[in-house]
């Protein structure tokens, strides 16, 4: 919108673009700015699923929301993990969290679930969903050699004949 600032509209420009503050700005647009774009749309929503981390600030959000209840907050989400690779999961410095969040979301509240060094997007969503899954009973299997003590679940995603 014209009376966004022109770096702000700059943001859904590129999928998968631009350096890690650009990605941040992405998912915060997507995890935060959408759980608010559905409330200010009086969308009434009992599960948030989020594909990869990319979406999981909006657990962030929910946190918030729920006055820190975690148990709450994981109530409300489902994890699936797609691409276990390194490069699927999303880390971001600290340091341009809270340029770009300010104190709206602390970092010391975030570090709780997303890591210590870094934001890892993949273990914020890990930490607050109560269900998490991989693709395949494959994909489950090596996914939970990749994250050691989460419980993820296999599910069969494909095609189904008639």
């Amino acid at each position: 919108m014209p009376e966004n600032f022109r770096d702000d509209r700059e943001i859904t420009s590129f999928l998968y673009g631009g350096d890690n503050r650009y990605r941040l700005k992405q998912e915060i647009v997507l995890g935060i700015g959408g759980v608010r774009m559905l409330k200010a749309l009086n969308f009434k929503i009992r599960k948030y699923h989020m594909n990869e981390g990319h979406s999981s600030l909006l657990t962030l959000e929910l946190l918030k929301r729920n006055g820190m209840d975690t148990d709450r907050t994981r109530d409300l989400c489902i994890f699936t993990t797609h691409t276990p690779v390194a490069a699927a999961f999303d880390k971001f410095s600290y340091a341009d969290v809270q340029k770009l969040l300010g104190e709206e979301f602390p970092p010391e509240n975030i570090k709780k679930y997303a890591g210590v060094d870094n934001l890892n997007a993949t273990y914020l969503a890990l930490n607050l969903s109560k269900y998490v899954n991989g693709v395949t009973n494959a994909h489950m299997e090596y996914s939970r050699r990749l994250f050691p003590g989460y419980h993820l679940r296999g599910i069969t995603n494909g095609v189904h004949p008639l």
